[in-house]
């Protein structure tokens, strides 16, 4: 059981989110600043489906790709703490 929304739903959207975050950086209409908002919907995503080291993995590239994203870095401490690593 997942804590929002149901798994096809999830599965759907960190779909879309990890698409978005690509697109986000390379082709014609890259745009880069999208890249971090992207990487931490997926990274949400993730944890909801209990794929909890996939998510640390896209919320560290949305910290890299922006250190000063407080979401990004609000998220990648709640996994922190959620696994003790703090």
């Amino acid at each position: 059981m997942t804590r929002f929304g149901d798994r096809d739903s999830l599965e759907a959207g960190l779909d879309l989110a990890l698409r978005g975050a690509a697109r986000a950086v390379s082709g014609p209409r890259a745009d880069p600043s999208l890249a971090p908002r992207l990487l931490v919907l997926a990274g949400m995503a993730e944890n909801d489906l209990g794929h909890n080291r996939e998510a640390l993995l896209h919320l560290e590239e949305a910290v890299a790709r922006n250190p000063r994203d407080v979401e990004a870095q609000y998220e990648r401490t709640n996994m922190d703490l959620s696994r003790g690593t703090f």
